[in-house]
């Protein structure tokens, strides 16, 4: 609306301005000059009844009742002279009234016939480029402000996600063309929302379904594993059942939590830190070594700040691949800071190339020792994701001086 109130102040003042012009009165004219009108009159006397004399006005003698002589239009009658402004002398020789001496106004006429013709030249041109201003105003609101309101009241609804908004289209506007492309990309924006939908309710229900058909096998993994953990009477053997056990129910819990981590929002997972003694820790160790790659290790005392889930989910993801890219054994050490408790998990495959090591914790990337081996590259990411929200860090690097790769994950003190 400012837009189209500026369009109207031009033509808005362009037609005050011939009505001003057209009130407007007219500017006093030049007076008439007595001294002039003497020395005609005296030059009349001394050569009368020959004229000889100059004015610069309109003038009339009158001897005898008829025009001895005039300048122009003569004026014959009292009347006529009082209509044209012009002033009466008498003509004295010798005494004695010889005739009438009639001096027009002449330069008062022209002046207000001058002034009248300004005035209505003046305000008609400014009329006429006030009416033809108001017209392009109206031009230019009807074809381009008006539309591109529209398209501005448009692009708003598309962005706050309402593409069922309507837009007219009018090819004769200036913007016809663009508002055309723009309704093309609504349409084709809310087509690949409905698609993105459908893909995404598809996902849903694979991901429900697969929960549910992984949910059987493990209990029954389960509860075999409690029954055989019941009978046996070696401790290694009993050991690896507990193992088994644990291990299970890790994936029973992860399954719960499958549906709302599906889209890889990793914000979906709930993480609960919690006082935990290093006692669980090995215990989470030796859960996740299902190879049997862990050397001999102590761990430094200490009581950390860490979800059991989360922790037991990064060993599995560091543990895991170590047994697929080095299949080496794993050394395990350990320590304290004065705010934090370290664990740093050694391996002596060939690492991966030095360019790379930054990479591994984004998502999908994957190191090109990886060619031929199942992965999604989610494990490392996911893994310093869920370090980072229980107040820690988790580092890689290579083997300083020998063969070997590196993962140190940091969490902090209770």
């Amino acid at each position: 609306m400012r837009r189209f109130v500026a369009l109207l102040v031009a033509p808005a003042v362009l037609l005050l301005g011939a009505v001003a012009v057209w009130l407007a009165p007219a500017p006093a004219a030049p007076r008439f000059d007595v001294v002039e009108a003497n020395d005609f009159l005296a030059q009349v006397r001394a050569t009368w009844p020959r004229i000889d004399a100059t004015y610069p006005g309109d003038w009339t003698i009158v001897a005898g009742g008829s025009v001895v002589a005039s300048s122009g239009d003569p004026i014959v009658a009292d009347l006529e002279a009082a209509r044209r402004g012009a002033f009466g002398f008498d003509i004295v020789v010798d005494g004695r009234v010889v005739g009438r001496a009639w001096l027009g106004s002449g330069q008062q006429q022209q002046w207000a016939t001058a002034w009248g013709s300004a005035r209505r030249l003046g305000a008609g041109v400014l009329g006429l480029a006030g009416v033809g201003a108001a017209a392009w105003a109206a031009w230019a609101w009807a074809r381009l402000l008006r539309p591109f309101r529209r398209l501005e009241q448009f692009a708003a609804d598309v962005g706050a996600g309402r593409l069922d908004a309507p837009l007219r289209v009018d090819r004769g506007q200036a913007f016809g063309a663009f508002t055309s492309s723009f309704d093309l990309m609504r349409t084709e924006l809310a087509a690949a929302r409905e698609a993105a939908a459908k893909a995404e309710e598809s996902k849903r229900d694979l991901v429900a379904q697969l929960s549910h058909d992984l949910r059987t096998p493990v209990a029954t993994i389960l509860a075999n594993a409690e029954l055989l953990a019941l009978k046996e009477g070696d401790a290694v053997q009993q050991q690896r059942l507990d193992a088994i056990a644990e291990r299970a129910r890790l994936v029973d819990s992860l399954i719960d939590e499958l549906s709302a981590a599906s889209d890889d929002r990793l914000d979906a997972l709930p993480v609960v830190p919690e006082e935990l003694p290093t006692p669980h820790i090995v215990s989470l160790l030796r859960a996740a070594d299902a190879t049997g790659a862990l050397e001999p290790f102590q761990l430094a005392e200490a009581i950390v700040f860490a979800d059991p889930k989360r922790l037991a989910q990064i060993l599995d993801n560091l543990l895991g691949n170590a047994a697929k890219y080095a299949g080496t054994r794993v050394v395990v050490d350990s320590g304290t800071t004065a705010e934090s408790w370290w664990l740093r998990l050694t391996d002596s495959g060939p690492g991966v190339r030095d360019e790379e090591v930054a990479s591994l914790v984004v998502k999908r990337f994957r190191g090109s020792n990886a060619a031929g081996i199942p992965g999604s590259g989610l494990g490392l990411y996911t893994s310093a994701w869920l370090a980072e929200r229980m107040g820690g860090d988790l580092t890689l690097a290579n083997a300083d001086g020998c063969a070997g790769f590196v993962a140190q994950l940091t969490l902090p003190l209770a």
